[in-house]
């Protein structure tokens, strides 16, 4: 609001409000559409964390570059608007939600601009990209990128059990245990968690360390190895749940709670690589 305020104060075109309202109508309403979707799909379940984070980071970087003395041209937001919210209004009747939610990314940008003009969107480029993690993937994706994945972590859970007696076999991404069958689904695969721990490390790394770009890449990449032993844990505690307790035990609640629990440890993880990457961080500052 106080943006909003110096933006009036500066004698702004009043020409762009319209589009600004527009513009912050349909961004709420993918916004509300999103949160609905992640309660109800997989593939969004990490979208309410990094949406909150995006927004908060938004708003600090906002506070910090805009000065609220430029604006952008409203023509030119205009021309953005129009077709953006055209195809918003086609993505949401027809579920699209990814495609609905790059029309309010740059609904956003647009919005953005008109209030504080291009130089301004341009040092706000981290939490508007930051952002566009939180666009669940399309409808099908998920599969087909999590299966070398699920194929990955299902083979060396076998080879690791067997090791220790344990009488189980795989064929594909579905493990037999003892007499059970258990399908190594999406959700277990990892690009979910991946997506959220890796975006979590991003926004530590930013906020801790943004004057080291390189270290920040270094850090997130690392995030990703952090969270696929984190999901290789999962699938071996579950077999291990199904072995023990048999499948309805493993298929109960303890499935999502073994999510939760091995989601937390890699956050623990996460600090703990941060102590361990000290040295390093400390060559790359003096090198910087």
């Amino acid at each position: 609001m106080a943006q909003l305020l110096k933006w009036k104060a500066a004698g702004a075109d009043r020409s762009a409000l319209p589009l600004m309202a527009g513009g912050a109508i349909f961004i709420a309403s993918f916004v509300i559409s999103l949160l609905n979707h992640s309660w109800l799909n997989e593939d969004a379940a990490h979208s309410p964390l990094i949406l909150t984070i995006g927004a908060w980071l938004l708003v600090r970087r906002w506070g910090e570059v805009s000065s609220g003395r430029s604006s952008g041209s409203p023509a030119l937001a205009l021309a953005v608007l129009l077709p953006m919210l055209f195809v918003h209004v086609v993505a949401q009747w027809l579920d699209w939600i990814t495609l609905a939610g790059y029309s309010a990314w740059l609904s956003l940008v647009a919005v953005g601009y008109v209030m504080a003009g291009g130089a301004t969107m341009a040092r706000l480029w981290f939490p508007l990209c930051y952002l566009l993690f939180a666009l669940p993937l399309p409808k099908g994706t998920t599969v087909v990128l999590t299966q070398d994945i699920r194929l990955f972590l299902s083979d060396y859970a076998v080879r690791l059990l067997d090791l220790f007696g344990y009488p189980v076999a795989r064929a594909g991404i579905t493990l037999y245990v003892d007499r059970y069958e258990l399908l190594v689904e999406e959700a277990c695969s990892g690009l979910n968690s991946m997506l959220s721990l890796t975006a979590v490390g991003l926004f530590y790394a930013y906020v801790k360390y943004g004057s080291s770009w390189r270290y920040t890449i270094l850090f997130t990449l690392l995030m990703i190895a952090v969270a696929m032993a984190a999901n290789f844990l999962r699938v071996l505690l579950l077999i291990l749940i199904t072995y023990h307790f048999g499948d309805a035990a493993a298929q109960s609640f303890i499935h999502e709670a073994a999510g939760v629990t091995l989601f937390a440890i890699a956050l623990a993880g996460m600090f703990a690589l941060d102590r361990l990457l000290a040295p390093v961080r400390a060559r790359m500052f003096r090198s910087a």
